[in-house]
């Protein structure tokens, strides 16, 4: 099945375009969708299509920063039941997990692992390595991520350690600096975010595990009627594909590029009954 993404991503960048003055009936056709259909929170649309376009919108606007700035228009009714059932939970840790399950419901193809090493916590994201992605889009995850748990109450002066990007360093940071308020890296081996364990600990304080029990039937069901999303071993054939010779590709180097470790690469292709052999 062709990965898809909720509209639901697409909407900041539209309260972006229209604060701008740009008419959002060019990026509905774009979709290919009617006005209707832009603002349904049911339609979906191609990955393909939605990175195409971003691609397209920063070449028109020449504002390379757009997916910082689209990420600090998210809101709830942007991420939806993530959200909702996300905020449900006791900790920061435990909503980290729930974004990490239903994150599907959101975008098809967007993947993220979280490792404890020590007293830190790494969180890696990936997307999917067979299509052309602009950096915009690994930066608009990242701040996602980052401005929401800022949303929860008692939480606005919550920063990561540090965050990495695969992409070089732009000749500009002063926006990045502004929404991480750490050190930023560029020109890194995996897009990934330096959190302290302790504070991934912290209590929040509308916790509901009651209403979250609900929220998670609702979400669940949604899932099951999504198309099958790409598998860790599509994702892997994906990359190999791109490779001149696989005489000196490793299981560790593709495990890198996906954005998780050797041994959860190894695991999540026993889940899926093959192995990096095959």
């Amino acid at each position: 099945a062709v990965a898809t993404s909720s509209i639901r991503l697409v909407w900041p960048f539209l309260s972006v375009a229209k604060k701008r003055g740009y008419d959002v009936r060019r990026t509905a056709e774009q979709l290919g969708l009617t006005l209707e259909q832009l603002y349904d929170p049911d339609t979906r649309v191609s990955r393909k299509l939605v990175f195409e376009l971003l691609h397209d919108a920063i070449e028109r606007s020449g504002e390379r920063d757009l997916g910082l700035i689209a990420a600090s228009w998210v809101d709830s009714e942007h991420l939806g039941v993530v959200d909702y059932i996300a905020r449900t939970r006791p900790t920061l840790a435990d909503s980290a997990a729930v974004i990490d399950r239903y994150m599907p419901l959101l975008d098809g193809g967007a993947h993220h692992s979280i490792e404890r090493q020590g007293k830190l916590v790494i969180a890696k994201f990936w997307l999917d390595p067979r299509l052309v992605v602009h950096e915009a889009a690994y930066e608009f995850a990242v701040a996602i991520c980052v401005l929401w748990a800022r949303r929860i109450p008692g939480f606005a002066d919550i920063s990561p350690l540090s965050v990495h990007f695969m992409h070089a360093r732009p000749t500009n940071t002063a926006r990045h600096a502004k929404i991480f308020r750490c050190p930023v890296h560029f020109g890194a081996e995996v897009t990934q975010v330096v959190m302290s364990a302790k504070a991934l600990k912290a209590r929040l304080p509308g916790s509901e595990p009651g209403l979250g029990q609900l929220l998670v039937r609702h979400a669940d069901a949604m899932l099951a009627d999504l198309p099958r999303s790409v598998t860790v071993s599509e994702q892997a054939l994906a990359m190999l594909s791109t490779e001149n010779g696989l005489s000196g590709v490793s299981h560790l180097r593709v495990a890198r590029r996906l954005g998780m470790s050797a041994r959860t690469f190894s695991r999540r292709l026993e889940e899926e009954n093959t192995k990096f052999s095959d």
